[in-house]
Formats: C-alpha cells, sequence, structure tokens
C-alpha cells in the first residue's frame, strides 16, 4: 500500500519519518526516537514557506538534523509541476545529473492529493547557504558557472537529454509565460501601476508592453539545449568554504531542457554586486572555458554572449510573476531583485535586441 504522503507539516510525526527512512536506500543510521521540527535559520528567506528543519534523537541516543521541504503554499504558478520536478529530480537525476546536489533520502510526491515531502541531509558543516539579500564575490560565482557547465556539458544537445520526457522543455517554459501575459494574470501595466517608482526610465518602456517580449525573444536564442536548473541564487546554493570544493545545489522546481543563456543570467544578475557587473565578460569567458575544456566546442563567445542577454530580457518578468503571489515575501523579493536585473540589463545593452 503506497504510504501517505503529508499534505502539511504538521503531519509529519515521528512514525510517518521513521516509514519513510525505512525505505531509503541512502539512510543508513538508527530511525529517529523523537524529532522537534522549526524553521531553518538563515536558509528560510520568507519565500521558501513550506521548509523545515528537523532535529532529532536516533534510537542509538546520537542526534541528528535533516531538512524536509513540503509543497510550496505561496501562491506560485505552477507549484504542482515545480514540486513534481524536484522530487523527480532527486529520484532519478541527482546521481547522474553531473553536479552536485544535497543527499537525498526521501522524495514523494502524490498526484491525487498533491501532497509532497522531500526529505535532505542539512548542510551546515564548513561553507554556508545565502539568503534572498545575499551578494556574492566574483570568484565564487565563477565556482558557480565552472560547476553548472559540468551538468551543462555533460546533456549538451543529447540524446540522452531528450529522453527526458518528463522534464520541462524550453518552449513549454516560453509558452507558459506567454500564456500568463496574454490571459492577463501577469500584468506589466499593473506592476508599473504598483512598483513604477522603482523603475529606471530605459526599463519602462518594457514593462508597460510585457506581452510582446515573448515571440522575439524565444526567437533569439541559439538552439543549444542541455540540462538547466534555471533558479540558481545564493539561496538555492551551499558554498563550501574550500575554494577547492564545488557548491551544492538544490531547489530543482524550475528543472528545464533549456537553453544555457536564462540559467547563466540568473547566476549573473542575482548573485553578483550591482559593481560588479561590468565583469559580466570575463565571468562568461570562465565558463566558456570551462565548457570547452569538456569538449563542447560548438559554443562560442558570441553565442554566449547572445544567450545570456536574451535570458535577461527573459528573467525581466520575474518581478511581475512574483507580484501576482498573494505572499508578502514575494512582493519583497521582486523588489530585492527588480534592481539587479535592471543592472544586469542596462549593463548588457540588452534592450537593443528589442529594437
Amino acid at each position: 500500500m503506497p504510504k501517505l504522503v503529508p499534505v502539511t507539516i504538521s503531519e509529519l510525526t515521528v512514525e510517518v519519518l521513521n516509514s519513510y527512512l525505512e525505505d531509503s536506500e541512502k539512510w543508513n543510521k538508527p530511525l529517529f526516537k523523537s524529532i522537534e521540527i522549526s524553521v531553518p535559520h538563515g536558509a528560510l528567506d520568507g519565500m521558501s514557506n513550506a521548509v523545515r528543519r528537523i532535529d532529532g534523537t536516533l534510537i542509538s541516543g546520537s542526534k541528528a538534523r535533516l531538512i524536509a521541504k513540503f509543497r510550496d503554499k505561496g501562491g506560485a504558478e505552477n507549484a504542482d509541476q515545480g514540486g513534481m520536478n524536484e522530487v523527480l529530480f532527486y529520484r532519478e537525476l541527482a546521481d547522474v545529473a553531473g553536479i552536485e546536489s544535497p543527499e537525498s533520502y526521501v522524495a514523494l510526491y502524490d498526484v491525487d492529493s498533491n501532497g509532497m515531502i522531500i526529505v535532505l541531509e542539512h548542510l551546515d558543516q564548513g561553507g554556508s547557504i545565502g539568503t534572498i539579500q545575499s551578494y556574492l564575490d566574483v570568484p565564487d560565482v565563477e565556482r558557480i558557472v565552472v560547476a553548472l557547465a559540468g551538468m551543462h556539458a555533460k546533456w549538451w544537445n543529447s540524446v540522452e537529454l531528450a529522453g527526458l520526457s518528463q522534464v520541462r522543455t524550453f518552449e513549454e517554459v516560453m509558452r507558459g509565460g506567454a500564456k500568463l501575459f496574454a490571459s492577463g494574470h501577469y500584468s506589466g501595466k499593473r506592476f508599473i501601476s504598483r512598483y513604477g517608482e522603482h523603475l529606471h526610465p530605459d526599463i519602462y518602456k518594457m514593462y508597460d508592453t510585457p506581452g510582446q517580449w515573448g515571440p522575439k525573444l524565444q526567437a533569439g536564442f541559439s538552439a543549444n539545449i542541455t540540462l538547466c536548473n534555471y533558479d540558481v541564487a545564493a539561496k538555492n546554493l551551499f558554498l563550501p568554504n574550500d575554494p577547492s570544493q564545488p557548491p551544492i545545489f538544490f531547489d530543482w522546481s524550475l528543472l528545464t531542457r533549456g537553453n544555457i543563456g536564462i540559467e547563466i543570467a540568473v547566476v549573473l544578475a542575482y548573485c553578483l554586486r550591482l559593481e560588479d557587473h561590468n565583469r559580466f565578460p570575463e565571468i562568461l569567458n570562465t565558463y566558456l572555458e570551462a565548457m570547452h575544456n569538456r569538449g563542447i566546442t560548438d559554443l562560442t563567445q558570441q553565442v554566449l554572449w547572445n544567450d545570456f542577454r536574451h535570458g535577461l530580457l527573459v528573467r525581466m518578468a520575474a518581478p511581475i510573476a512574483l507580484t501576482t503571489r498573494d505572499y508578502p515575501p514575494a512582493h519583497n523579493l521582486a523588489l530585492e531583485l527588480l534592481p539587479r536585473i535592471t543592472s544586469a540589463v542596462l549593463e548588457s545593452n540588452a534592450l537593443e535586441l528589442l529594437d
């Protein structure tokens, strides 16, 4: 009989947790005698409203700490799809993705109840996890893009990638965004009425007619496709203090067979301090070299620059999407991201692509 997948955090008892761990191929410790569930300090930025820390005592008497993630209740569009994406990643792709992710002991999704639970190792030794306010230094961002190159190169335009039929495609992402703009759910004009005072004059026009972005932007990307996370920000990764150690990536709800332009745009726009946005070219060169070292020689500097700038323009929709959510932290995040993506678009002269 299938196990009950918790719909709410309150349903996770020590008995339920133990029943999951008993079936886990990766849990090699004794079961829990007792647990306490709390909001994780630092890693929880207000958007991850269904993430909890589990502190417990094992039947051996030793202590253990885990992270449990439930279905997002913050009003996100396609939250169900995001949950299924993340469960799919941890169940089938984490070990072969070509990138570091937390050890997953449980990853379950029930389509009938929309219940979801993922239980992960707790990352807290020898490194740190950022928040929505965090910025990273250039060397750390370079570590991130080099790590991403490991995944991107492995799946680059491959037959294996095409076979991942459960993972959404780049085209599906673009069509989904266009549909939300066409329906009026995403509205640049509504965004302007609320946040117009925060808009740079050169960006105002773009937000005034955002529904026109989609077809032109989609046509501007190269045809190169690989496995992407699409939400790599400081709040979604563990950065070891040892610079020789790779970052560990989590939150795979936006898993996509997509173009790297959007992936790299998120990393560089969101993670770098605004005063470092003039260093985009050198960081892109670091990524390009990492890809070439892994045998991806058909990716050129010009193609990467073009995809990156198109990706920045696509990410201009993120603040609009966030402010459709009836959830206060989403508005806070929108105002955190708006100056970052604005700076990146202006620094890269990406607006000229819309002329």
